[in-house]
């Protein structure tokens, strides 16, 4: 089974105090072989002597750095694949449309790359530019003129009546 990556603690670090590889692995939860790693793709050091020390201001600097480096950001036409790991376009534009609450709404497709289904969460305020920008069925748009969150007192009551 393959393990799942997690968030690296970088509000840990503390600026005005200096790291050992051992210490900073244990803090951040990782391998020391990590620490080595980012410091082979260039996390700054103290020196070039042993033992190893790195500033806390300078790794926390250069995690974050890395994060940012991975982010990518999708436009409005594009929703995230986690099997691509990148933004795509969705397979003939097409989505469907599953109401959240009466602030939101899921959009669901599936990728053009890899068919896998792909989901994004917009706000009700999009509502005009998704109708423009992707091919949604007239079902969907009729189904969600009406009430975004259905209630269960219609129902009682209608149970009620009979």
């Amino acid at each position: 089974m393959k393990k799942t990556r997690s968030k690296i603690r970088v509000h840990c670090i503390r600026k005005n105090k200096t790291y050992s590889i051992h210490e900073l692995s244990e803090l951040l939860r990782v391998h020391r072989n990590t620490v080595r790693q980012w410091m082979k793709k260039g996390m700054p050091r103290m020196d070039h002597q042993r033992p190893v020390l790195i500033y806390g201001e300078e790794a926390k600097a250069f995690l974050q750095a890395q994060k940012k480096l991975r982010k990518k950001s999708c436009d409005f036409d594009q929703i995230y694949c986690f099997r691509c790991r990148e933004p795509k376009k969705t397979m003939g534009n097409m989505v469907d449309l599953e109401p959240r609450n009466h602030k939101t709404f899921t959009l669901v497709g599936l990728c053009s790359s890899c068919e896998s289904p792909v989901r994004k969460i917009q706000s009700i305020k999009d509502f005009k530019n998704i109708l423009i920008t992707f091919d949604i069925s007239k079902q969907q748009i009729e189904r969600l003129s009406g009430c975004l969150s259905p209630s269960l007192k219609c129902y009682l009551e209608e149970k009620g009546k009979s």
